[in-house]
């Protein structure tokens, strides 16, 4: 007698220290609003308060928090009463979420929780029992998914309520039900194929009637309720019916069965299937499932049917029904094809190499016929035959002769071409990261900063990596070695070829690429060594690399590692030099090794090697450094200095990075060249080596160092604490310290303890990119910068091809409101123009950089001399001329003249920067600007002067890459005529505001004030704005608007490039300016630091001869009391400024000498005869064009064709 179940009864009530609804010793059916509230604040819980008062103190914090680190602008008087709002909506909320906490636990939110535990319980003692939780179903075992010997299981696959559902083959579906364990009705599609007795059926049908054609075949399916048109299985089907009528022997029926339903069922297909005998028709990584499953069952037939002739005999091909089963078959191909003309597949347009095919090709008989011809008249296409995917005809070997031949080769032909248009119609997407931002932009020779190049063998780790670098704002480098991508593939592929090596590695690449972006920080893709035996390996991505780069104009991956430091010297060279021709076209990185790295890593075992080969010669870098320099600049070298490789206790390995410091100095004094550190070092055998040997490293030119076994450890640690911490959760699916009954699935998860693996793997990158200093490298050197913003060394993303000595032609690019106050009588409206003409060209100044490049960019920082002439030329204003030159280097200072004779006005000033870093760039613009113009009907020599001061900068969003210019503080316009005039910069707030919002008063001195203006002004000076008469609060009389997007710009002409002097800008910038653009941030380096070079030679020189550098067009003015008129109407001017609380004494820093090196103004006797040559007496060493043989052949003199590209 069956031992009878206890029953669960559960219990009546449940004893808890607070009430619930039913045990409430104050219960009123119908209590009222306010004995419902005392009762739900009567029963919350210490938790509940707590909870309630956080949310009260977000809002007010939140909002003190965002003033702190980006200001509203929201004045004293506003800011406090919002605040106060705050707090009080803040209370509210508190109270209405303990309210809320304590009802749900009052009306049985406990009670419903004790519900969800029993059913648990009583679950769990089901499966203890055998019992089946969801009733018994009629299908097969393995139709349920229970059959020990297929991994797939199909029901479960197919069931949209299943988690194990698979939905990778979009619109098949092979099951009618939805839900698991669904019993199959007699009749059913479901049910003739998941019997034993209906299998047969369908299939004695087939092989034993006499149809003809395709829609007999249909008939006789309708017949068993498997309607071609209508059931969602009909692709499957027919690929079932092929390969069951081509000769399957039905002796056994359980056999037979299960050998329908794997011929039935969707496989996924994987690498190891894909280099069988069995090998698909295109490219595994290019393909698509569907397809793959389409063509899989064509090649059977083909080859059962067509192929294997010799073995049947012709008459095997004059039977009715395989003349159907190959109609069907071309219905499954067609079926293929209408897929891919959806868009829903991109073929590869290169056939893999089918190696493991041995002696038996691969052959495709495209043919027509019918009963009566037998299908005898075909053509036979050879896909591994180079032939077929030329221009040429593809189709048999002789010449066709007859009208069904004819037609076998035009199908052969349309087949081929349908390959290859589909090829061309490819819509893979490529990540740009990896290419903008590859070896060339992330390794740089700055000093103390590298790069940490991190081992990965599987998507687990990349995320890792990524993961470490995304959180300390760092590149990095992710490396796969030989074995780590035969693991990326799968350890259960041969890679007795390097199959696996190679298919691991690209499909690590393709992921990283698709992954990379979301991270956003910059990526380099490397493989790491590569030995001798190794280069089939290598020889198999650079294939990769190919084909990519001719797809989308960049390789596959970044870089290449090349290893023969265990092969004699002179193949090591040679080999090397060999692979970099090949990559050079592709611009792709190469490392090389010269000195054997010891120890063993990853197959790689030189432990046994001589303690001197760890030590590699100076002569040996040189001659690899001039061997390689002469192919192609892409190139860095992995020198051993004692490395070692794998694990080994501290102390036990001498390392002498002092070595790299000779090689350097050797190359340099060998090699002439500009910089003292030419050479791109290596550090291999990174993993335990101390912080100080790091950073002696980074100092003699490493640029970057390799972790593995650092990383393997940490994130074995992750993973091995879990389970020790866990051990007592992960013996058994149900049973735990918390009670017997207790499931452990949130415990065994692999994603849960995989994750665990994942942070400690990522805190030790993390580790590694802090002692490269890699780790917020952009962030570091803003956060300890002080100086001129020009001056900032920032990465190749915000760089632009402009100096500062180009920007002081934004003041005049709208001629027509420059010279407007000129034709104005009355000396306020007069005012007004100027203050409408000062507003546009803040626009101009600081924001129309950012709409032409996306973003803000580090311009070029001017040498000392440096010149930007132009003019503006109009046939109603004339001539509008242009002189800029940089009058000082430290600090550096850009003074500036704009004149127009015809109209009597003038612009002159100069203008420096001084910065600092508090959450953002704050920059302090030192100097000012003055305006002389000559009114109408005014006497000959009257005139009138306006000072104006600068605006403070704030450089925004950095951080985010996109970096843009907000004004802070205000503008003074200060005129002899005795108007003042101010402009406000609001910006834009978190609280209220727009961006680049503004507003402006203008009234005269004695008759008004800031808060009684003549005339105000108010909008933003980037867009739009209008002009009132009186205050803007008083809603005034509108005087006049402006927009900025209909304003005209008048063009500046400059000189052509090769017509300049070497001291004018874009001649001097010209090579930067060019390498820059074409994203080679080597070559614009180089140019670069030839030019800074050649400065502090000249600078060294005039301080040894005690002279001071001449300028051409500008001169230092006194300010002392003998100063000449216009010097004293602007000391007048300043006094006027000064009385006024709102301007800062910090305002007239620019007027010091010692801030600016000067007060600058232009010379007129030094303009009148300044012509080029500028500077004859050092030419063009002032820009290193000829410093040295090297650096001239480096170089390239702009030509004529240059101008339109430049100007």
């Amino acid at each position: 007698m069956a031992q009878e179940q206890p029953i669960i009864i559960p219990p009546k009530r449940l004893e808890t220290d607070y009430p619930v609804i039913d045990t409430d010793p104050y219960d009123l059916r119908f209590p009222s609003p306010a004995v419902h509230l005392k009762r739900a604040f009567r029963y919350a819980r210490r938790e509940d308060w707590v909870v309630g008062a956080g949310v009260a103190a977000f809002g007010p914090l939140f909002m003190l928090t965002l003033e702190r680190f980006t200001p509203s602008f929201s004045s004293k008087g506003t800011f406090p009463p919002i605040l106060r709002l705050s707090g009080a909506m803040g209370v509210l909320a508190g109270l209405g979420i303990v309210y809320q906490r304590s009802c749900l636990r009052f009306y049985g939110f406990t009670e419903n929780k004790r519900e969800e535990e029993m059913d648990m319980r009583e679950m769990v003692d089901k499966v203890k029992r055998g019992e089946p939780l969801y009733g018994v179903s009629d299908l097969t075992p393995y139709m349920q998914g229970g059959h020990d010997d297929h991994d797939d299981h199909e029901l479960k696959r197919a069931s949209d309520m299943s988690a194990s559902a698979e939905p990778k083959l979009k619109g098949i579906k092979f099951f009618d039900g939805s839900q698991q364990g669904e019993s199959a009705k007699p009749g059913s599609a479901l049910f003739q194929l998941s019997t034993v007795e209906g299998t047969r059926s369908l299939v004695e049908v087939l092989a034993n009637a006499q149809v003809e054609g395709q829609e007999a075949v249909a008939t006789h399916m309708a017949a068993h309720q498997l309607s071609v048109r209508k059931s969602q299985m009909a692709r499957q089907i027919l690929k079932a019916l092929i390969e069951c009528a081509a000769g399957t022997d039905w002796t056994n029926q359980d056999a037979e069965h299960y050998e329908c339903l794997r011929h039935i069922k969707v496989k996924s297909v994987s690498l190891k299937v894909m280099e069988t005998k069995e090998a698909i028709l295109l490219d595994y990584l290019s393909a698509s499932r569907d397809l793959v499953a389409g063509l899989k069952s064509l090649e059977k037939v083909a080859r059962k049917l067509l192929v294997s002739q010799e073995e049947h005999g012709e008459e095997y091909f004059n039977d009715a029904v395989r003349q159907n089963v190959y109609a069907v078959t071309l219905k499954v191909i067609d079926d293929c094809w209408k897929t891919l003309q959806a868009g829903r597949l991109s073929v590869g347009n290169k056939l893999a190499e089918y190696d493991s095919l041995g002696e038996v090709p691969f052959e495709i008989f495209v043919g027509v016929g019918t009963a009566s011809d037998g299908l005898t008249q075909r053509a036979k296409v050879d896909l591994h035959d180079p032939a077929f995917w030329e221009d040429g005809q593809a189709g048999s070997d002789q010449d066709p002769a007859t009208p069904g031949e004819q037609a076998a080769a035009t199908d052969a032909r349309q087949f081929r071409q349908q390959i290859v248009d589909f090829s061309s119609q490819s819509n893979t997407k490529h990540t740009t990261l990896l290419a903008s931002m590859g070896v060339k932009d992330v390794l740089s020779r700055k000093e103390g900063v590298i790069v940490g190049d991190d081992n990965v063998t599987s998507s687990s780790t990349v995320v890792a990596a990524l993961e470490a670098a995304r959180d300390n704002n760092a590149p990095i480098i992710l490396q796969t070695s030989q074995g780590g991508a035969a693991y990326f593939a799968g350890k259960g592929v041969k890679n007795d070829k390097q199959q696996a090596s190679i298919a691991g590695g690209i499909a690590a690449a393709h992921y990283i690429r698709e992954i990379a972006p979301t991270y956003g920080v910059p990526v380099v893709l490397h493989t790491d060594h590569c030995a001798k035996k190794l280069l089939p390996w290598l020889d198999g991505l650079l294939d990769a690399d190919e084909a990519y780069f001719k797809k989308t104009g960049e390789p596959l991956f970044s870089s290449h590692m090349i290893d023969l430091s265990e092969e004699p010297v002179d193949y090591n060279i040679e080999t090397t030099a060999k692979y970099l021709k090949r990559a050079a076209p592709l611009k792709q990185w190469l490392e090389m090794e010269i000195g054997i790295t010891g120890g063993e890593e990853d197959g790689v075992n030189n432990e046994s090697v001589d303690n001197n080969a760890l030590y590699t010669q100076p002569e040996d870098i040189h001659r690899i450094y001039a061997t390689l320099k002469e192919i192609s600049p892409y190139f860095s070298i992995a020198a051993g200095f004692g490395n070692v490789h794998g694990v080994y206790k501290p102390g036990n390995v001498k390392l002498h990075p002092e070595l790299l410091d000779k090689h350097q100095k050797y190359v340099t004094e060998k090699e002439k060249t500009a910089t003292d550190k030419p050479v791109f070092l290596v550090f291999h055998g990174g993993s335990g080596s101390t912080k100080k040997e790091y950073s002696d490293a980074i100092s003699y030119g490493v640029v970057k160092v390799n972790l593995d076994t650092d990383l393997q450890w940490a994130y074995l640690s992750g993973i091995r604490d879990y389970i020790l911490g866990k051990k007592d959760y992960l013996l058994q699916q149900v049973g735990n310290p918390d009670g017997e009954d207790k499931p452990n699935k949130k415990y065994f998860d692999p994603r849960v303890w995989v994750r665990e693996g994942e942070k400690t793997m990522s805190a030790r990158v993390a580790e590694g990119l802090k002692d490269f200093n890699t780790a917020n490298q952009l962030m570091q050197s803003i956060a300890s910068f002080s100086g001129d913003l020009a001056s900032l060394t920032a990465p190749a993303f915000i760089l632009s091809t402009q100096s500062l000595v180009e920007f002081s032609a934004y003041w005049t690019e709208n001629l027509a409101l420059f010279i407007a106050p000129t034709g104005e009588p009355d000396a306020g409206l007069r005012a007004l123009l100027v203050l409408k003409w000062l507003i546009n060209t803040l626009k101009q100044q600081y924001c129309s950089r950012s709409e032409k490049l996306g973003s803000e960019k580090k311009p070029l920082n001017p040498f000392l001399g440096e010149l930007f002439l132009g003019h503006w030329d109009d046939e109603q204003f004339g001539r509008t001329r242009l002189i800029s030159e940089q009058v000082s280097h430290h600090p550096p200072v850009t003074a500036y003249s704009i004149r127009n004779e015809k109209h009597g006005i003038h612009l002159q000033g100069y203008n420096g920067q001084k910065a600092s870093f508090s959450n953002t760039i704050y920059v302090k613009q030192l100097g000012h600007a003055l305006l002389t113009l000559t009114p109408p009907g005014a006497s000959d020599g009257a005139s009138e002067t306006y000072l104006i001061t600068l605006p403070e900068l704030h450089i925004e969003s950095l951080i985010y890459g996109t970096p843009f210019v907000e004004l802070g503080k205000y503008i003074h316009v200060a005129s002899s005529t005795g108007y003042i005039g101010k402009i406000d910069f609001a910006g834009r707030g978190w609280l209220s505001g727009k961006k680049n919002s503004f507003s402006a008063a203008l009234w005269k001195d004695g008759q008004g004030s800031e808060s009684k203006p003549l005339y105000s002004a108010h909008g933003q000076w980037s867009g739009d704005f209008e002009i009132r008469e009186g205050g803007w609060k008083s809603h005034g009389k509108e005087v006049d608007a402006f927009s900025a997007a209909k304003s005209r710009l008048w063009p500046l002409t400059v000189a052509p490039v090769d017509q300049q002097d070497v001291f004018e800008s874009r001649r001097a910038w010209f090579n930067v300016a060019r390498s820059i653009e074409q994203g080679d941030m080597d070559k614009t380096a180089h140019f670069k630091a030839r030019i800074e070079n050649a400065q502090r030679a000249l600078r060294r020189k005039e301080q040894e001869e005690k002279r001071e550098w001449d300028r051409a067009f500008f001169t230092a003015v006194s300010s002392s009391a003998e100063a000449d008129a216009s010097e004293k109407v602007f000391q007048q001017l300043a006094a006027v400024l000064t009385n006024y609380s709102s301007v800062g004494s910090s305002t007239w820093d620019g007027v010091a000498a010692d801030k600016t090196n000067g007060v600058w103004r232009l010379d007129e006797q030094k303009a009148q005869t300044a012509s080029p040559p500028f500077h004859p007496e050092v030419g063009s060493l002032a820009i290193g064009e000829t410093a040295d043989a090297a650096s001239a052949a480096a170089s390239r003199v702009p030509t004529a064709d240059d101008a339109s590209a430049t100007s």
